[in-house]
């Protein structure tokens, strides 16, 4: 019988808990020989299917530690307790033995050995070397030589994953936008893209109920309408693709709601994600989130910024890409060519400094509401860049456009101009039925 031990528990509430992430919260060095196996097991099985293995996997691999009763980052606490405690005992024989010889020089160099570990157990991942840090770009140089993938979670764009490689620990990102452009449905879509590639997710939202949540996500896994499912308006065939979305919630990592209804705190937030352990965060609407500093007094520039720089805290302290939605000021305006800038983020200044990704939101050039036009305007030190996603509720589609369905448009256009073509509002649906038929084609 498999004994049981912090680190064998630890494992097991990370995968409970759907966790990839989780398992930089500790360093496989502290482990000992009968639990590195489990680790190392856990480990090939996120870089092979890229999700954490279940519990039913843990038992069928001979991984069975026990029910552990508390979340993952209670076990990572002990074994960073274990890593400490073990620095000064494993070493302290030699120092024993160094004193009672009467040789200060290994004395002093076995207490600056035990400091070190202990520190680098006490501070792991908050503070290190360069040299340790060396070690881990090495380390993660290799997998991507192995992997070619992300080196973090997708954002659902690859336009978008291109440009930044994905949202990775630590990282703020704000997807800015006017107000009813569809901030909150661009949200769900990189939060439904992060949960089909395994993470776990955590969604917080300032604006709407659980009940919203889920039928917007529920309408996404399906391509139905969310507004046809509210009403119950949904075809014979339309339901086995609703029940089919439903069950296939099953087994796969863990998605949280969190209704806010504009009275919740970074606290809250942060609170929330000690207890879940998700891989990743989409707070909608984050700005109407209040601070924990008592701000009743100051104008909503200030209050808006303590929300922002509490929220990149948090991102940084848990090691968590969270996302949030903010807003434009009124410069930008509906179908306008202008291009967009920094200095448009409405409200304050603070979003445009602390964030180390923005993306712009903005509809369609024109009268095509189908569509909307997005911006990288800030990518950490990388390259900027432009892309277009559908904006479509039957089916719901809001997929980055390829090149080939931008190609198609662009020739039914220049059709249009080629033959002058006036159509009337059957001519016109007429004309959106081939352009889909196209699409499809390709």
């Amino acid at each position: 019988m498999s004994t049981t031990t912090p680190a064998k528990l630890f494992l097991q509430a990370l995968c409970r808990e759907g966790s990839r992430t989780g398992l930089r919260s500790i360093n496989p060095e502290w482990l000992d020989s009968e639990e590195l196996p489990m680790y190392q097991f856990v480990s090939d099985h996120v870089r092979r299917y890229g999700n954490m293995p279940t519990e039913e996997a843990l038992r069928d691999n001979g991984y069975r530690a026990g029910n552990p009763r508390e979340n993952s980052a209670y076990y990572a606490d002990r074994l960073r307790q274990r890593a400490i405690f073990n620095a000064f005992t494993d070493n302290m024989p030699a120092l024993l033995d160094a004193l009672e010889n009467r040789q200060p020089d290994a004395a002093f160099e076995l207490l600056g050995h035990i400091q070190h570990n202990a520190r680098a157990a006490q501070n792991h991942n908050v503070m290190s070397t360069l040299a340790e840090e060396m070690a881990r770009l090495e380390e993660r140089f290799e997998d991507q030589i192995h992997n070619q993938g992300l080196l973090g979670v997708t954002t659902g764009f690859p336009a978008l994953d291109h440009a930044t490689q994905g949202l990775l620990p630590g990282d703020t990102m704000a997807v800015v936008g006017r107000p009813s452009v569809g901030k909150s449905y661009k949200l769900f879509k990189m939060a439904h893209a992060a949960w089909h590639a395994g993470y776990s997710v955590m969604i917080p939202t300032m604006e709407m109920s659980v009940e919203q949540c889920v039928t917007r996500w529920a309408g996404m896994e399906s391509k139905i309408n969310p507004q046809h499912i509210r009403s119950g308006r949904v075809s014979t065939m339309a339901r086995g693709a609703l029940y089919g979305a439903i069950d296939r919630t099953e087994g796969m990592a863990p998605v949280h709601f969190m209704a806010g209804n504009v009275r919740k705190t970074i606290a809250d937030i942060d609170m929330m994600i000690q207890e879940l352990n998700p891989d990743v965060v989409y707070i909608d609407a984050g700005y109407l989130l209040a601070p924990e500093r008592d701000r009743r007094r100051s104008g909503r520039r200030e209050y808006i910024a303590d929300v922002m720089e509490e929220m990149k805290g948090v991102a940084s302290d848990r090691h968590k890409p969270i996302v949030t939605s903010v807003q434009f000021n009124r410069e930008v305006k509906k179908g306008s060519k202008k291009e967009l800038d920094l200095s448009m983020i409405g409200e304050t200044d603070v979003i445009a400094q602390i964030m180390a990704l923005i993306v712009g939101i903005r509809h369609g050039e024109g009268t095509n509401v189908y569509e909307r036009r997005c911006d990288l305007m800030k990518n950490r030190e990388g390259e900027l860049t432009k892309y277009r996603m559908h904006f479509r509720h039957s089916p719901m589609n809001f997929e980055q456009i390829t090149g080939e369905e931008d190609a198609a448009e662009r020739r039914y256009q220049q059709q249009l101009e080629d033959y002058g073509a006036e159509e009337d509002e059957d001519d016109a649906d007429e004309r959106d039925e081939d352009t889909l038929a196209d699409r499809e084609d390709i």
